[in-house]
Formats: structure tokens, sequence, C-alpha cells
């Protein structure tokens, strides 16, 4: 839908984020008007792990925003990088992440926003060693009645969806909080809990099937842990954690 650039802000003279329709987005019906929704959806929010939009415009054919510029690396890329080595976060290092990507989407909700695609690869550290939350490109806007999704469309990340977001049903911001209980099951195990080689098998095991134990996986971590994953990762939306906080 769009690319990324690194660029510099002569005026300001300080590097940014360029992200720019793709000229087959900018030609389909809902994708510019949705871009905008992003842009407009991110300004509205100041908080230290959501991402900053600098600016929106057109020039010539091309619709871009402008945002911060975020070093990195991703979540994505650190998995990645332990899986490759035999490891994973260490417990003090998967609270630090949670206390974070969390105030972030307490904030967002706040604001009547719900993310839809919570995932490592769209949480990115800064220079300050800040996770920022990124990538707002399919969030909701719950206090507008404008849906820029297609009807009956799935949209969403198969490893990391919600049941009811699988179902194609009505989102509550507990949907985010279970991607985000996704996202902790990964940082403590190493992999996601109903990964598949097909995206349909990932959404039916997020819809049907009990998480696999996660202390075989984790002998170190007390069952406390195991039951907060639990419930973070629970079917009935109204099983899981209120909020980020709480969880």
């Amino acid at each position: 839908m769009a690319s990324v650039y690194r660029a510099l802000d002569k005026r300001l003279q300080r590097q940014v984020a360029v992200k720019v329709l793709s000229p087959v987005a900018a030609h389909t019906p809902g994708l510019p008007e949705r871009f905008l929704q992003e842009a407009r959806l991110v300004a509205s929010l100041r908080h230290p792990n959501i991402v900053t939009v600098y600016d929106y415009g057109e020039q010539g054919d091309h619709t871009y925003m402008v945002q911060e510029l975020l070093a990195g690396p991703t979540l994505a890329d650190q998995l990645k990088a332990l899986a490759a080595q035999g490891q994973v976060f260490s417990r003090e290092q998967v609270l630090a992440i949670m206390r974070q990507l969390t105030a972030a989407l307490d904030a967002a909700h706040a604001a009547g926003i719900i993310h839809r695609d919570v995932k490592p690869s769209n949480a990115i550290w800064n220079e300050r060693g800040e996770l920022v939350l990124t990538d707002f490109g399919i969030a909701k806007n719950t206090q507008l009645p404008t849906e820029y999704t297609q009807a009956g469309m799935v949209i969403g990340t198969p490893d990391y969806i919600s049941p009811e977001q699988a179902r194609n049903l009505p989102l509550t911001p507990s949907s985010d909080l279970y991607s985000l209980g996704v996202v902790l099951f990964e940082l403590l195990a190493g992999q996601t809990p109903f990964h598949s080689d097909t995206p349909l098998a990932a959404m039916l095991g997020h819809m049907q099937e009990a998480p696999p134990p996660l202390r075989p996986r984790r002998p170190d971590l007390p069952p406390a842990v195991e039951r907060v994953v639990l419930q973070a990762l629970a079917k009935d939306p109204a099983q899981r954690f209120r909020s980020g906080g709480a969880l």
C-alpha cells in the first residue's frame, strides 16, 4: 500500500520518515481516504510510545505523510536475531517491552482508536531506547461512522489476529489486547501460539484451539505468568484484561 523512505527536512534540518502511498493504492477506491485517516488518527495521538506524524500532503501524483524517523530495530528483528541464536527475551526485557506497548494501546483506546494490527514488526525502537507503536493504516476510530474497509473483508495479520477479528465481528479495544497477548506469548516462547503454514489454519487456531502450554517452553516462568498469558488469550473478550494497564 505504501513505501517508507528516509528523508531530510531541509527547513528544520532533521531526519524524517516519509510514507508514500503507492500509485496503485492511490487509484484504488477507499485507500487514499484510509491513508488520510491514518495520518489524522496518528496526528491526534500524543504519546512517547506512539509514532509522531509531522505533516501530510500531495506532490504531483504522490500522496505522503511525514513521520518521526525511528532508528530501529523492530521487535520482529530482535525476535528473529534471538531465534537464530536459540535464545528468547529475558523476563525483565519482556516486562519492559510490555509496559511500553500497553501504555501505547491504552492511549490509543482512550482516544477511541483500535489499532487492529498489533504485531512485533509494528513496534520499533527509537534512538532514546523507547519502543514505538507504528502503522495505524487499518486502525479504526470508533467515534466516527465512516469505515474505509470493504464490507466482508477480514483485516489484520493471521498470526496475531483476535478470534472476533478473524470472524469479521465488530471489534472493541479487547481485540488489540488479544493481539498483544499473542505478542507476549511470542516474546516468552520465541514463536506465536498458532503459527501455521497457511493463514487460514492460523486464523482457525485463534478461533478454535487452546493456546499450547507455555511453561514447558520456559520452565523459568512462574505459574502466575502463564495464567496472565492465558487470560490475555481468552477466546471470549469479556474474560480478557480490561485494559493494557490491567494486563
